[in-house]
């Protein structure tokens, strides 16, 4: 069972325990309820960056061959300057 529907499943209400005994999160179930919903927020900056694009040059195909040519740009300058700082 995925551990999001464990967590949902486990939900222990207080007056289940005794007196004096808590339920709390550690570990990867914290780490899942804190940072959870952070997951939707990169394909919503992905969506604003083609936007933006699309919108400077008024074309919704140039975005998607601006990004790619970016990327590997900077793959090529990683590619010589690595071996540089290295002293190769």
């Amino acid at each position: 069972m995925p551990l999001d529907q464990r967590c949902a499943t486990s939900k222990t209400k207080p007056g289940d325990l005794p007196q004096g005994f808590t339920v709390d999160y550690a570990g990867e179930s914290l780490q899942l309820r804190t940072e959870g919903g952070k997951f939707l927020d990169v394909p919503a900056v992905g969506i604003l960056i083609y936007l933006v694009l699309a919108a400077q040059f008024e074309s919704f195909r140039d975005p998607f061959i601006v990004r790619p040519v970016g990327a590997a740009g900077g793959v090529g300058r990683a590619a010589v300057l690595v071996p540089r700082l290295h002293g190769r």
